[in-house]
């Protein structure tokens, strides 16, 4: 969801210039629209989605990599990813 949000959608999270971790999450749960139509109800699915997704990289993406994409990240936002 994540990476076609990014690659597909041209979704950046510096748009909204987000900080804290649920500010990350809500702004997630409202991209997550498709036909308007939502697979992601709560803050809690969607945080769950989050950390797959972020499981998902690790196993295609080097820990250099990784350590590059959550040095980008808000501190706050960072243990969502880990």
């Amino acid at each position: 969801m994540m990476i076609k949000a990014i690659y597909v959608d041209n979704w950046k999270i510096s748009d909204k210039n987000i900080r804290h971790r649920d500010a990350f999450i809500e702004h997630v749960q409202k991209k997550n629209t498709n036909n308007n139509q939502r697979d992601l109800h709560t803050p809690e699915q969607t945080e769950e989605a989050i950390q797959k997704v972020f499981v998902v990289l690790r196993r295609h993406v080097s820990e250099g990599e990784m350590k590059d994409v959550l040095n980008m990240m808000p501190e706050e936002v960072q243990p969502l990813m880990t």
